[in-house]
């Protein structure tokens, strides 16, 4: 044997192993949602973003983390692009397969639409060895991949690829240097000498050092230069070149790059460029770094063959990331190959490689509307090893701040006007704001609130003020991240500054604050219910007088801290009363110590409760009210203590005093006599109106020698107490008494806010200061106490003693030490532990001292705590708890719930106190001890939970023992209880479906089960853990993907809500899985496609489209996919499996039809090639409308004819003339239907009309024969005018004076002599009977026109006298009952006919049932004239400027030459002193008055000017406001310049003043809200529609422009302005009213005569106001419903001519009424007949009589007990329709003048006599919808069935509301109002496929019928058709086909899913003309076109199918 050569010189050479050389490089990118935004951003930039605790920057500006980038996003309303710096989005596919040479790998990517496969390899081993040693390796692999549908394998990464065009200038694939670059995206920088040449990447820059460092950008491979400029910066001169570019984003930004070899460029942007020194660096947002990308292209394999060539050595895991740009395809996703190509391992050659993963990537951007975030990119090698945590110290929210609010400096300036901005603000006031009004997380996301903006302006102003310290009061610095109610957020912010938040329920919310406000109230014994006042204290445990409060420290690294404030004084007396809170949103020490003081303060200060009672006058006060309370029997008033005496006659005081203002002081001290030795008083006066808080004391004397802390009381001069303030807490109505309130209040300290804010020092205060430095000492522990158990050991009786302390609150205290000395030796130590709680067994009896000493982590002990114990004396046990169990469980100690409830049996002991509980987990450690006073107790899931560190536990010990009053605790009964895992899982299968196996099985039944855990494994009897793991949820049918070819092991269990283990798994079951085939080959592209039209004979307007194709061979073909496309619009797939498909479509349309073969493995083919196609054009034209008949209205023509049949007619198109001419008509619409109503056209007005028809194929009817009709006219009428004739009301007595009356149209004269009255009762009419010299008198109207008199005026005694002047006023008794319709009332401006309107009259007496305030339109009403519980609706204004007397207003001429001056003297002027403004030359008068008021945009104004015409009529008036602005001398006009013309003429704009009244005042309104860039220059006399101003006015003023238009024509009028009113009105007056109690006494209603309410009252009596309370001019006739006089006609039916000619007859029928007694009666009526021979037949019911009479005079006609039912003037004049209008022109003037001969102006308010328009007079539907305001009537303002069908209006009522008792109300209705309506409404089963009539009614249609229908039914099938008719007997009037709504019910939380089809449609359905026949059948009926069982209609959902005859 050979000796073995050993190594060293001449031996063997080593072994060598070089180093790996292969290292893995990662990037994260870290995209983190910050708040809801916007914000401010973070506080110092990097240097406040933190990666675990260390920030990204050291302040001094170095980076503590190499080469990062972060983006800071503020969270825009609409959110900012974040495009990832990675390239893209994507979802990662596990793969973990290790690779094998030439075995190739296939997975099948999950997403589309996407840009790139990521791949990542992991090469485990990489080297080769020989004996010398071990080196570098290289292995290749090949990567491929396709799309799903395709059979071609492509190379990865070929040059056809290239990144998606939407992200092109962004980079992809990390390089092997981790570099980061800015957004949007890195470029290179060269600096050099020459231009670089080679691959160089586009926007790459180029400084050229050889001349001057100009830049150049790399554009299309070109170097260009760049237009840039050259500046140096202030102060450091650093040179920079400047430009600008546009960034990826499209957004212009400036580039600069600076040249400097060492100073810092200052305020760099992101992107700039730094040429430092040979380097050069770009700012990427964050910090300068390298410039040149980090991110790199990936550049395409060589030769495009997909092989990746790894080289290198690694024996560790090395990553290699490959990226492939891929297409992006819609619908179908890709496939990957990779295959090993290396050769095997070998023992010398290694290449081990694992395919990890790969992703699918979108390259897109995201939006985060709202939503602040920050996104963070850095190298994370070597600087992290796992991901770690983010953070950042941010300034927060973007709020709204008051306009003149500085948020930095936290000042105010000047007077805010309402209006905000936009600024970061820790103030929590307008943090609170902003939680209340955003509509995106606040309240008003949820209900609309507006809370009080002067409110939280002051409340910001308060947390403004400064402390002691000089700092603000409060703020807020805190992220809200728990979930929380809106409520609770806002109480949690505004509790930061003592604030509370009140909603009042109505979308109103204020503010209130604990501060010192001032009192809204003074109670004393006088005004509380018996003199009595009630107190009691606060519980001793809330005051609290040892407060620990924690708050963030940013000194210690923004960690919690803590202080500990308490008052010794108070702890000496009442012991110690701790507590412990945290100040929200508190990082100030300062101002954690003040609020700790506020609660410190509060606490012990305000103790006393105060309840008393008093009147209605406490409903006035709000919650947190400050209230005064005057008791001299309060015990312990005003007073305090001397804290020193500075002077003979003052001293200060040891706690501050608060002396409420309006009362004057002294101060009493009670000290002993020197020279008697008895007490006496001593009693010294302050100073007069001293008040507020006090600290020092003056008084008027000299002081005698006060003791040391001397007391003292304060009371008022008068001797009696001081008043206290109290706040409101509580207020609550006394039962039974609606007057009386009872009121809960309790002390306020008003000058503690002098202590919590520093100003003052409470000396028995102490503030400790924890500590953060291990050298301090300890805090004591606070308290202890010592509990003894007595109980039985070895059958003697025992005792044990339990110690419990509370913890120290020093923060470094890790353990305590209990010490114990006994019968006085020294002590010695029990134990040491770190618990609070210690149990020493079986102590002896004796006196104990026990220590417990706190002690910290270094060893040091605080000061003991001493706690003494006697034991001794006998005692006995108690007996121990028996029959303890589990309550309602299967077993006593195996519990389903999740809270288990355990009982035992309760105890007998005379002794007995309460039970303790104690709950042990099942290592015996003490979880929770409680005592309870019941033999039962619950374990509450959550707690369980919270003992058991957030797992609860299933079994667990409970020990339950009795105590009693002495402490002695019996022995402990104990019971474990387990709540078992669900039953073990049974039926598991599995079956293979492709890539997955399907595992199904049995559900388990358990009361608390959450769900089932699926185990899979390929090893069999594996234990299931975490990477067995595959499934966790409620299904029990699971689908999991494998990899196919292996052996599969399953284990599932069912878990409960106590978790996943411990569980029962199932059986294991196994599946050998193979590999599918699956066929991915489409079949064969169809080909021989064509399309054909032709005609349907049997279906007119259609035709015939049929495509056809060659059949496709393939076996395994499906079906085929025929899609079509008509015109331009969208591809619609039919399936069939023939080669022809046919389709029913409209005429000379075009077509496109392509065909798709679909295979039975769901492969398509590509679609065939399209085919184009024109349908046959139908060329026969439609037949011409007929029967075309035009009607005229007043102001529209009404249009109907009958349609032609034709089966394809489209519409009618209506043409339009105003000449008989149809070759220049206007085609004005078309219609569907069979009527067009042509409204808008002024009055005698003739049009002309031309109709045809039109078919669907476009084919046009001739035109029908022209047809025309005129609107009606107005004739004028004849007014006398009166001359010279005053009138003067003195006392009860008239005069009048001498004067003329010129009547008949100017033709005659007369004058009349001078005369006097006096009234005594009643009216006095005076009159003028033409002819006559003087004028009459009389009480009686009737007489006036009996006499054919002209009434002058009327008079009611005192000043009460109205002047008619001629005009025709009409008595309500001389108006038919029920006659006064629409067309019969005239306005100033026009006859009313679609919208009544009733102006200035006077109602007083009507029958109006329940009319709430909700019925006044607001501005309708006089405010003075409604009074509720006291108050006026005056009183609802808030406030108002009255310019009743214009010469004290001192108006001014603005330009111009126009007199005025102030009149006094004229007889015409009222009060006061009116403006006359004169023209005698033709000059405008230019006038504004000098009062200037502010503006607010929030409110509303009313604008009134009165305004009267002396003589002359020419010119033209503007009226309304001039605008200022802020400095109150600039005007604004509605342009927003400084001009005095085109102003806000928002009251009269260009009236023409000849339409201004001579002979009374006009009262012209306008109404202001808001400000716009544009004012408004136009009248706005509506509320609903105010005018606005323009943006910059901040005052107003009224201006008056007189005599517009006549400049030097020498002719103008006199305009008098009596007086102008500027008024903030309430916009929702209404409510205030409603609150109140107002109602009307029946019998203050005049009917007519002697007839009160009661004789024609509703039954019930449900009156509720007093007409006498409504004044004149208050009320509009859009703001009424006025009702019927209460009677019903039945059966009564009137004919002409009958029996005879001129002859009326009527039937037999039925009246009923509402009697006396209140209640329904009824009369039969018999028949009969009447003969007409001259003037009016009134044919009238007399109540109570059986027959109706007849007479031709209005007087007996209209008497109080009679009703006009009908009126007849011979041949066929007959008004039967019960309400038209009849009045008799012999009773309105000379002559009989008929109701629509009555002219425009001819009837105002003046005319009607008051309480003479009666509801009786007005007819039945005149007042519509249309009439009332907006939201003016409510539903519960309306009496039971006072609305019906009949009073509904078009588009009033929404179809939502189906049905109301009974009576159908919807929207269908799309005319006007509907005067009767008739309904059926049924409900059933169909089963049948034919036609089902399903409702009919029966209608008597003069005119016209629409036939409505609401439909609703639920079928079983999605594919169910409806088709709903309706019908005139057999004649089919129109068609609708109507299909399903799916829709999806759950139940069972979810679990159970229930789809239903509804067929639902509401509408008219047709518009039909029919002639007029008497009762003709309607039906509607419906046919289920495709079979099918509809499901049976559910009345409980109400489902109704209903059919409404409607006659117009």
């Amino acid at each position: 044997m050979k000796p073995r050569r050993l190594s060293g010189s001449g031996g063997r050479k080593s072994y060598h192993r070089t180093s790996d050389n292969l290292f893995s490089t990662d990037i994260v990118e870290v995209l983190l949602g910050v708040s809801e935004g916007p914000i401010k951003g973070l506080a110092n930039g990097p240097q406040s973003f933190l990666i675990d605790d260390t920030p990204l920057q050291s302040p001094d500006g170095e980076n503590n983390f190499d080469e990062f980038e972060l983006h800071i996003r503020e969270g825009s309303e609409e959110g900012e692009e974040i495009v990832s710096r990675m390239g893209g989005f994507g979802s990662s596919i596990t793969v973990n397969t290790e690779l094998e040479t030439n075995t190739p790998v296939v997975r099948q990517g999950q997403q589309t639409k996407i840009d790139y496969i990521d791949i990542r390899l992991v090469v485990n081993r990489l080297y080769r060895e020989d004996d010398q040693g071990n080196y570098e390796h290289s292995g290749q692999v090949r990567i491929e991949y396709k799309r799903t549908s395709e059979s071609v394998w492509h190379n990865a990464q070929t040059n056809s690829m290239d990144p998606p065009p939407s992200l092109a200038n962004l980079w992809y694939g990390l390089t092997s240097i981790a570099k980061t670059s800015p957004s949007p995206g890195d470029r290179y920088v060269y600096w050099q000498n020459s231009p670089p040449t080679g691959n160089i990447d586009s926007n790459s820059l180029w400084f050229d050092k050889d001349n001057d460092n100009r830049p150049y950008r790399r554009v299309n491979d070109v170097w260009q230069q760049i237009s840039a400029t050259k500046s140096a910066q202030p102060i450091t001169n650093l040179i920079y070149w400047s430009w600008t570019e546009t960034d990826a984003q499209g957004r212009q930004k400036t580039v600069r790059a600076f040249i400097s070899p060492t100073l810092h460029p200052s305020s760099p942007n992101q992107g700039d460029v730094w040429l430092k020194e040979n380097s050069a660096l770009i700012f990427n947002g964050s910090t300068w770094i390298n410039a040149g990308s980090s991110f790199t292209r990936w550049n395409p394999l060589p030769g495009g063959n997909g092989i990746v060539t790894i080289k290198g050595k690694t024996t560790a895991p090395y990553v290699k990331e490959l990226r492939i740009p891929v297409n992006r395809i819609d619908d179908d996703t890709y496939m990957v190959r990779v295959t090993k190509l290396s050769p095997p391992n070998t023992t010398k050659q290694f290449f081990d490689i694992v395919w990890e993963s790969f992703q699918e990537v979108k390259a897109q951007t995201f939006q985060f509307p709202g939503l602040a975030t920050t996104q963070l990119v850095a190298r994370a090698s070597e600087q992290f090893s796992s991901i770690p945590q983010f953070s950042g110290i941010y300034e927060g929210r973007i709020v709204r701040v008051p306009s003149n609010y500085d948020p930095e400096a936290r000042t105010y300036n000047g007077v805010w006007d309402g209006t905000w901005k936009l600024a970061y603000t820790n103030n929590p006031a307008f943090v609170l704001y902003d939680l209340v009004m955003n509509n995106r997380y606040g309240m008003n996301a949820y209900y609309p609130i507006e809370l009080n903006k002067w409110d939280v302006y002051d409340a910001g102003q308060w947390c403004d003020q400064r402390r002691a310290d000089g700092k603000p009061r409060f703020t807020f610095n805190h992220l809200i991240q728990d979930p929380m109610g809106g409520r609770e957020a806002i109480d949690y912010v505004a509790g930061v500054f003592g604030g509370r938040f009140f909603d009042d329920g109505n979308g109103f919310g204020t503010i209130k604050i604990d501060r010192d406000t001032e009192p809204v109230a003074i109670f004393s014994p006088e005004n509380v219910e018996d003199g009595l006042f009630v107190y009691s204290f606060t519980e001793i445990s809330s005051r609290y007088n040892d407060i620990t409060v924690t708050f963030i420290n940013p000194d210690l690294n923004w960690a919690e801290d803590r202080r500990r404030i308490y008052d010794q004084d108070h702890i000496d007396r009442y012991g110690r009363i701790p507590l412990n809170f945290i100040a929200v949103g508190c990082i100030d020490e300062a101002e954690a110590i003040a609020r700790a003081r506020y609660k410190l303060i509060t606490g012990i200060s305000e103790k006393r409760i105060v309840n008393f009672k008093t009147n209605r006058q406490g409903l006035y006060l709000s919650p947190y009210d400050v209230v005064l309370i005057a008791d001299d029997e309060m015990a312990g008033g005003l007073h305090g203590r001397v804290y020193e005496v500075t002077g003979e006659d003052s001293f200060s005081l040891r706690e501050p005093l608060f002396l409420e203002p309006g009362y004057n002081y002294r101060v009493v001290f009670q000290l002993i006599d020197p020279e008697s030795g008895q007490f006496r008083v001593y009693k010294y006066d302050l100073a007069q109106g001293l008040s507020g808080t006090i600290t020092d004391v003056v008084v008027d004397g000299t002081l005698p020698e006060l003791p040391e802390k001397a007391v003292f009381a304060i009371e008022t001069t008068d001797g009696k107490d001081a008043p206290r303030a109290f706040r409101i807490t509580s207020i609550t109505e006394v039962d039974g008494d609606p007057d009386k309130v009872e009121i809960t209040a309790v002390e306020i300290n008003r000058a503690k806010w002098a202590y919590v804010d520093g100003h003052v020092y409470n000396p028995s205060e102490t503030i400790i200061e924890y500590e953060v430095r291990s050298k301090h000492k300890p805090a004591p522990v606070p308290s202890a106490t010592v509990r003894p158990i007595r109980t039985q050991r070895a059958g003697k009786d025992v005792v044990d003693l339990i110690l419990e302390w509370e913890p120290s609150p020093s923060t470094l205290v890790q353990k305590y030490r209990v010490l114990v000395s006994r019968n006085g030796n020294p002590p010695y130590m029990l134990a040491e532990l770190s618990a609070l709680t210690f149990e020493w067994k079986e102590v002896p009896p004796g006196e104990y001292v026990f220590s417990i000493v706190a002690v910290t982590a270094y060893n040091r002990e605080s000061e003991p705590l001493l706690i003494e114990h006697r034991l001794v004396g006998d005692y006995r046990a108690l007996d121990p708890v028996t029959g303890l169990r589990l309550l309602d469980e299967p077993l006593d100690d195996i519990y389903e719930r999740l809270s288990p409830t355990l009982i035992w049996d309760a105890s007998t002991h005379p002794d007995f106190k309460s039970y303790v509980v104690q709950i042990y987990n099942m290592d015996g450690d003490l979880l929770r001890q409680v005592n309870v006073q019941d033999p039962t107790f619950t374990y509450e899931y959550t707690v369980n939970k919270t003992d058991n560190g957030g797992t609860p536990a299933r079994m667990v010990k409970v020990s339950v023992a009795v105590m009693d009053y002495y402490g002695a605790l019996s022995p402990f009964t104990e019971l474990v209880i387990n709540n078992p895992p669900p039953e073990k899982v049974t039926g598991v299968e599995l079956q293979q479906v492709f890539n997955s196996i399907v595992v199904s099985f049995s559900p388990v039944e358990n009361r608390d089960l959450e769900g089932y855990v699926v185990h899979v494994s390929t090893t069999p009897g594996f234990v299931p853990g975490p990477s067995t793991l595959k499934y966790q949820g409620k299904s029990n049918s699971v689908n999991i993907p494998v990899d196919p070819g292996y052996v599969y092991y399953v284990k599932v269990a069912a878990y409960d809500v106590f978790g996943t283990t411990g569980l029962n798994f199932s059986d294991e079951v196994s599946i050998n899985t193979q590999t599918p085939w699956v066929d991915t080959e489409p079949p064969a592209i169809p080909t021989g496609l064509t399309l054909t039209s032709q005609e349907i004979a049997t279906d007119p307007g259609y035709v015939e489209l049929k495509a056809t194709w060659s059949a496709v061979a393939d076996d395994d073909l499906a079906y085929y996919e025929v899609q079509l496309k008509e015109e331009d619009g969208v591809w619609v797939s039919f399936q069939t499996s023939s080669t022809e498909h046919v389709w029913r479509v409209r005429p000379a349309r075009s077509f496109q039809a392509r065909v798709i073969a679909v295979d039975t493995s769901g492969n398509k083919s590509n679609p065939s090639t399209v085919v184009s196609h024109t349908t046959l054009a139908d060329t026969t034209p439609p037949a011409v409308p007929t029967n075309v008949t035009a009607t005229a209205g007043l102001d529209a023509i009404w249009l109907k004819w009958t349609s032609p049949s034709d089966a394809d007619l489209s519409h009618i198109e209506v043409w339009e003339n105003s000449t008989n001419n149809i070759g220049s008509a206007a085609h004005i619409g078309n219609v569907t239907g069979d009527t067009l109503a042509r409204t808008g056209l002024d009055i005698e007005t003739t049009r002309y009309y031309w109709l045809r028809s039109v078919d669907t194929s476009g084919n046009k009817s001739s035109f029908t024969s022209v047809v025309s009709a005129t609107t009606r006219s107005i004739p004028d009428v004849d007014l006398p005018t009166i001359n010279g004739v005053t009138f003067q009301p003195v006392g009860n007595k008239i005069t009048w004076t001498s004067g003329s009356i010129t009547y008949n149209g100017g033709t005659e004269t007369r004058t009349v002599a001078a005369g006097e009255t006096t009234w005594s009762s009643g009216t006095i009419y005076i009159y003028y009977i033409r002819g006559q010299t003087v004028l009459s008198t009389t009480g009686s109207l009737a007489t006036v026109y009996s006499n054919k008199g002209i009434l002058l005026g009327i008079y009611k005694g005192g000043k009460d006298f109205q002047l008619v002047e001629g005009k025709a006023y009409i008595d309500g008794g001389m108006i038919l009952s029920q006659t006064i319709g629409a067309n019969q009332l005239v306005t100033d401006q026009a006859v009313i006919t679609g919208t009544a309107q009733i102006k200035d009259a006077i109602i007083t007496d009507a029958k109006i049932t329940e009319l709430s305030a909700a019925k006044l339109k607001a501005g309708t009403a006089m405010a003075g004239s409604i009074t509720v519980d006291g108050r006026t609706m005056g009183s609802i204004a808030e406030n108002y400027v009255f310019f009743d007397d214009m010469r004290q207003q001192n108006w001014v001429r603005v330009i111009g030459n126009g007199a005025f001056h102030f009149n006094t003297t004229d007889n015409r002027i009222e009060t006061g002193s009116s403006m006359l403004v004169k023209d005698p030359d033709g000059q405008v008068a230019w006038l504004v008055s000098p009062e200037k008021i502010a503006f607010d945009p929030t409110k509303l104004y009313r604008i009134t000017f009165r305004v009267r015409r002396g003589s002359g009529t020419e010119g033209q008036l503007y009226l309304g406001l001039m605008g200022y602005a802020a400095d109150k001398t600039t005007r604004v006009n509605t342009s927003g310049q400084n001009t005095h013309a085109s102003q806000h003429y928002v009251v009269a704009s260009g009236l023409a003043q000849s339409s201004v009244p001579s002979d009374q005042w006009g009262i012209y309104v306008g109404y202001v809200k808001g400000k716009a860039s544009i004012g408004s220059s136009i009248a706005k006399p509506n509320l609903s529609d105010p005018a606005v101003l323009h943006e910059n006015v901040r005052y107003i003023s009224p201006y008056v422009i007189a005599n517009y238009g006549t400049i030097n024509d020498g002719v103008g009028a006199e305009i008098l302005v009596d007086s102008v009113k500027i008024e903030v009105v309430d916009e929702d007056a209404a409510s205030v009213i409603n609150a109140g109690t107002t109602q009307i006494d029946p019998g203050k209603i005049r009917i007519s005569g002697s007839t009160t309410l009661a004789d024609w009252r509703k039954a019930g009596d449900e009156t509720r106001i007093d007409g006498g309370n409504i004044s004149a001019n208050t009320i509009q006739a859009n703001a009424l419903t006025i009702g019927q006089r209460g009677i019903t006609v039945e059966d009564i039916t009137f004919e002409h001519n009958s029996p005879n000619t001129n002859y009326v007859s009527w039937t037999a029928g039925t009246i009923r009424y509402v009697g006396d007694n209140g209640n329904i009666q009824s009369q039969s009526i018999s028949a009969g007949s009447a003969q007409f021979t001259s003037g009016t037949l009134y044919i009238f019911w007399v109540k109570g009589a059986t027959s109706l009479s007849t007479t031709t005079s209005t007087a007996t006609a209209f008497q109080s007990d009679r009703v006009v039912l009908a009126v007849y003037r011979g041949a066929a004049n007959l008004i039967t329709d019960y309400g038209r209008t009849i009045i008799d022109g012999s009773h309105i003037k000379t002559g009989t003048v008929k109701a629509e001969q009555i002219a425009s102006l001819a009837i105002k308010a003046e005319h009607l006599e008051s309480a003479s328009i009666e509801a009786r007079h007005i007819k039945s539907q005149t007042i519509t919808t249309d009439h009332l305001g907006a939201q003016t009537v409510t539903a519960d303002k309306l009496a039971a069935g006072a609305i019906k069908a009949e009073h509904i209006d078009a588009n009033k009522i929404d179809a939502a509301q189906v049905l109301q008792n009974g009576t159908l109300i919807t929207d269908l209705i799309k005319d006007s109002a509907v005067s009767d309506i008739a309904v059926t409404s049924i409900s059933g089963t169909i089963t049948n496929q034919g036609e089902f009539t399903i409702a009919s009614a029966s209608v008597e249609v003069p005119i016209y019928t629409k036939v409505l229908i609401l439909f609703y039914a639920e079928v079983v099938s999605p594919n169910a058709r409806i088709r709903l008719r309706i019908k005139r007997g057999s004649t089919i009037l129109a068609t609708r086909i109507l299909e399903p709504v799916e829709w999806r019910e759950y139940k069972n939380g979810g679990d159970t899913e229930i789809i239903h089809y509804d067929v639902n449609w509401s509408g008219t359905l047709a518009a039909c003309e029919i002639t007029p026949v008497s009762n003709p059948l309607y039906s509607v009926t419906i046919e289920n076109i495709l079979g099918g069982i509809l499901n049976q209609w559910s009345t409980a959902r109400n489902r109704f199918i209903a059919l409404v005859g409607i006659k117009r």
